[in-house]
């Protein structure tokens, strides 16, 4: 009898314990694909132990990104070698290129208002704030989000729906390895200029699983979510390849 309801018990904790292990074992790895109009219409994302990887199918370039070193790498085999990203040298070049597009705007100034405001467009330059209005929620691919509307001077950018880590079922880790990464992409992306910063990127607090960008009319959605064991030797293959570094390579005017 003893030894029955000691059984008993042992399964109770089991089933008591199953709520807290599944995120962890959910949270282990994760593999996103999505769908888009863009240049790259299927990309697929990985991520394992803060590490994450972004690939568009049909091409042999990827990123790898190394959230406990903040390291980007961007790998390009077929050329054989890899461009090492770190966070220092993007906003050093970041403050550089600010003040060059400073210098920029003082000669636009001379322009008619027209010819002016059509050549801050096109360069980028249009810093003015940006204006993020979250909106309801809905589902894409079965997963909740809540939709984000990204305007500037009241035109509209573009939009983004954000998962939680909870509505994406991973463990908190590969979420803050995914945020983290959206991070330096947006540094990244904010070399060419605050107008031309990707409008999902200026979007924080979640993941995006769907995102639209009102300029260029390029949309995508998460088509599907797998928690699946996957492959450590992809987060590492690249250092098969030549190592360059972005602060080694950048003109001396934006050092």
């Amino acid at each position: 009898m003893k030894a029955a309801a000691g059984h008993r018990e042992a399964r109770m904790r089991t089933f008591l314990l199953l709520p807290l292990l599944a995120p962890l074992a959910a949270g282990a790895d994760a593999t996103l694909v999505l769908e888009g109009t863009g240049e790259s219409p299927v990309i697929t994302i990985q991520v394992r132990d803060g590490m994450a990887r972004m690939q568009a199918v049909g091409s042999r370039d990827y990123m790898v990104y190394d959230s406990r070193r903040d390291l980007m790498f961007v790998v390009e085999p077929e050329n054989g070698h890899y461009m090492e990203v770190d966070r220092d040298t993007l906003e050093r070049a970041g403050r550089a290129m600010a003040a060059q597009r400073e210098m920029m705007k003082q000669q636009l100034a001379r322009l008619p208002p027209e010819q002016r405001a059509q050549a801050m467009e096109e360069m980028g330059l249009d810093d003015s704030p940006v204006e993020v209005r979250p909106g309801a929620t809905r589902k894409v691919a079965g997963i909740r989000c809540r939709e984000h509307t990204v305007l500037r001077g009241g035109t509209r950018l573009g939009s983004a729906c954000l998962a939680s880590a909870h509505a994406l079922g991973i463990g908190q880790a590969d979420f803050r390895t995914l945020r983290r990464m959206q991070g330096m992409m947006r540094r990244l992306s904010a070399l060419e200029g605050p107008g031309k910063t990707d409008p999902v990127l200026l979007v924080e607090g979640g993941v995006p699983v769907a995102g639209t960008d009102a300029l260029s009319g390029d949309r995508f959605e998460l088509q599907s979510l797998s928690t699946s064991r996957i492959n450590a030797a992809l987060f590492s293959d690249y250092t098969r390849y030549r190592r360059r570094r972005m602060a080694e390579e950048l003109p001396p005017e934006l050092q």
